[in-house]
């Protein structure tokens, strides 16, 4: 659940799982219009859904739901007894046959077509709800509506409402966020300038200048984060002496000594920046990982962007294909 802090009294009133949709958040402008959006949108797709998925059951109940090429696979699955790496292969099969179209019967495959169009009508009323409640809740509600596909937005209604919302609320972070352009492979790496723990300051493109490099950028709660850094020490004992640089950025902390203790922990032999330990720092939002921990990128000798969140061997691949040849 989702509220929003005003000046005066939130009053707060929850149920359990089974009722969660009974939950309320009382007191301000925002809360009174996100309660009403959950009340007349949220309930929208939660009808579709419920509708779908009975009818859903329904044709699995006579078998007329999946092709019997995924019933094949799913057979093969569930009497699976030999290593995972096959498991996972099926699993792989699985979602490509899906991808293909051809994982439903016809009667399925119009079922699914009868959703989306129920999708779409429900994202019509939900953009003329939020034009016509213009609000931080309802500015909340329309950003990552942006993120999709045309198909289930109409674009022109998209940029019209974010024009709005971008005059109404000109300072608001919503609106810088707006501003802030995503990396994307092939594109040049945005620069910035931080501090190190010590307070030292760097400037990222006079680092990484004629360098390849891997960003790493981390936050001292993610574990998954700390074990992709820790792989990367032996890609940096391989590659450091051959025009290669990682560079650490720290963000996403409660207290700044959390990351002094971890690097002194873990002892990279790199430079750390420490970033803002706002979730939504221009780093994070450029990135899209204001909702992970962190990622790598690893960026060309040109400042190009090579490759976004590999796998460290796949680094490496990168690095043997670019550094030794």
């Amino acid at each position: 659940n989702y509220f929003f802090p005003n000046e005066g009294k939130l009053k707060v009133l929850l149920f359990d799982e089974a009722n969660h949709e009974k939950n309320m958040f009382d007191g301000g402008k925002e809360n009174k219009v996100y309660t009403k959006y959950r009340k007349e949108i949220m309930s929208m797709y939660q009808n579709a859904y419920n509708s779908h998925y009975t009818k859903v059951d329904s044709l699995r109940a006579l078998g007329k739901f999946e092709s019997d090429t995924v019933k094949l696979v799913r057979d093969l699955i569930d009497n699976h007894t030999g290593e995972y790496v096959e498991k996972k292969e099926l699993f792989m099969q699985l979602a490509t046959i899906h991808k293909s179209g051809l994982g439903l019967t016809s009667e399925g495959a119009e079922l699914n077509d009868e959703l989306i169009k129920t999708q779409r009508i429900i994202n019509s009323e939900k953009l003329n709800f939020i034009e016509n409640n213009s609000s931080i809740a309802t500015y909340f509600i329309l950003m990552p509506c942006l993120k999709q596909s045309s198909e289930d937005y109409n674009s022109d209604d998209l940029i019209k409402l974010t024009e709005k919302f971008k005059r109404t609320f000109k300072t608001h972070s919503y609106t810088s966020q707006l501003g802030l352009k995503q990396i994307e492979v092939g594109k040049k790496f945005f620069d910035f300038e931080l501090s190190d723990i010590e307070g030292n300051v760097y400037k990222l493109s006079e680092m990484i200048n004629g360098k390849f490099a891997v960003i790493d950028i981390w936050a001292p709660w993610c574990g998954s984060c700390i074990t992709k850094s820790r792989a990367l020490m032996s890609v940096y004992d391989e590659y450091k002496n051959e025009n290669f640089v990682i560079i650490g950025v720290s963000s996403k902390y409660k207290e700044i000594e959390n990351i002094k203790k971890l690097l002194e922990k873990e002892k990279y032999p790199w430079v750390t920046l420490i970033d803002e330990n706002d979730w939504k720092s221009e780093i994070n939002v450029k990135c899209n990982i204001s909702k992970s921990g962190g990622t790598l990128v690893v960026v060309d000798n040109k400042g190009l962007i090579n490759a976004i969140n590999p796998k460290v061997d796949e680094i490496r691949k990168i690095l043997e294909e670019s550094l030794k040849q």
